[in-house]
């Protein structure tokens, strides 16, 4: 994948979103990490916005640097003793903000897909950091693999065979 621009490392007020999904009062100041990527020689594909818990930043505050150098923030987070990290995602649709729209080169009508990775912590077993991928439906496919349970069983044997 290609990143667009530059990616950028700041301190931000936590919006609503990532605030309930990090378990913390939206408008805390929090480390943001953002970045726009595409498959290569596409235009802008997703946009990924990370935001680092702010007692993990105290526990490893080189997640709040541009480069973290090997493995990236999430071997920093891991390092220091919340891995491994675990992950739970929630996808759901919704309309894109301006500043997303205008980074996707997308109408602000357009619907996207919204991925919100929650990383969990081993040690503590609180979120550390939510990313949120946000991507515009059209180019989107969701798969799933659906199992009967264990104890389905076929033919049914409350009804004969006709």
């Amino acid at each position: 994948w290609t990143v667009h621009g530059t990616p950028t490392v700041e301190t931000r007020p936590l919006p609503e979103r990532p605030a309930e999904l990090l378990g913390i009062a939206p408008g805390t100041p929090t480390v943001r990490r953002r970045r726009i990527t595409s498959p290569a020689g596409d235009p802008p594909y997703q946009v990924a916005t990370t935001w680092i818990h702010p007692d993990a930043v105290a526990d490893a505050p080189q997640v709040a640097e541009a480069h973290t150098g090997p493995g990236g923030y999430l071997d920093r987070l891991e390092e220091v003793g919340h891995g491994p990290i675990s992950w739970r995602e929630h996808i759901r649709a919704r309309h894109p903000s301006g500043d997303e729209a205008t980074a996707l080169g997308i109408p602000a009508a357009m619907p996207v897909i919204e991925i919100a990775s929650v990383g969990t912590s081993a040690r503590t077993g609180a979120p550390v950091e939510v990313t949120l991928c946000v991507i515009p439906a059209d180019r989107v496919e969701l798969v799933q693999e659906l199992r009967r349970a264990p104890g389905a069983r076929w033919p049914r044997p409350d009804r004969e065979a006709r």
